[in-house]
């Protein structure tokens, strides 16, 4: 590994963010960091536990690269831990949220189906590959993880701060609630309420936070297709 490849991980361990958006992925992330300065968009903190896999380990297939990797999350664990900055997670029905993650990463997702890296044989044939939208609800069914927003809290938010979410007493009635548990501040909100966060979010964060909307399924090229 190089000297300079050491030197970032260390430095991101030293310089943890004021807050941190930590959450599975298609809640409307990319909204909120950017309208937060010093924000860190966060979907896992442990090697592998990705919203698409096959895309993750097609990236970073290299020993070298999975090392890194490795120990990049280590300190960015490490960083959380210490430093407890603000948290800010959403939820989202889980279907829908799946479908958009994959039309997201479709091509992933398809190379997967069609080849079946990284699982294995191949899964599917060109007789099996029809151009029809049953082709691509067939490789949603059989590729892609549907448990992964249900397990999230447990198998990621849960191991790194210490937090049960689902012992919390919240009220999501208005979109959004707070709570403090195990030393972390956590803002918790749902995506069909994301345009309404900005003053909520302002007032947990003691600063101005101004909310667009960034990388929206209906700006994509996918837009018509996933409907």
């Amino acid at each position: 590994m190089r000297k300079q490849q050491l030197n970032s991980i260390i430095g991101r361990a030293k310089l943890a963010p004021d807050f941190i958006v930590y959450q599975f992925g298609k809640v409307g992330s990319k909204s909120i960091v950017s309208g937060l300065d010093k924000a860190l968009n966060i979907h896992t903190l442990y090697y592998g536990q990705v919203p698409c896999y096959p895309n993750f380990a097609a990236i970073n297939s290299s020993l070298h690269r999975k090392l890194y990797i490795r120990l990049l999350l280590a300190a960015r664990r490490t960083a959380v831990r210490a430093r407890k900055p603000k948290i800010i997670v959403g939820v989202r029905d889980p279907l829908a949220r799946n479908i958009s993650m994959y039309f997201h990463q479709l091509q992933a997702f398809l190379f997967s189906y069609t080849s079946g890296f990284p699982y294995g044989p191949r899964r599917a044939n060109r007789t099996d590959a029809e151009r029809n939208s049953s082709f691509l609800v067939t490789a949603f069914l059989e590729t892609f993880d549907h448990r992964y927003p249900v397990d999230w809290f447990d198998n990621e938010f849960r191991k790194v701060t210490g937090i049960d979410i689902y012992a919390q007493h919240l009220d999501l009635a208005k979109g959004w609630d707070t709570f403090s548990a195990q030393g972390y501040d956590v803002f918790l909100y749902k995506f069909e309420h994301l345009g309404e966060l900005s003053e909520p979010l302002s007032d947990f964060c003691h600063t101005s936070v101004t909310l667009g909307r960034e990388n929206r399924a209906e700006d994509k090229w996918y837009s018509e297709l996933s409907r």
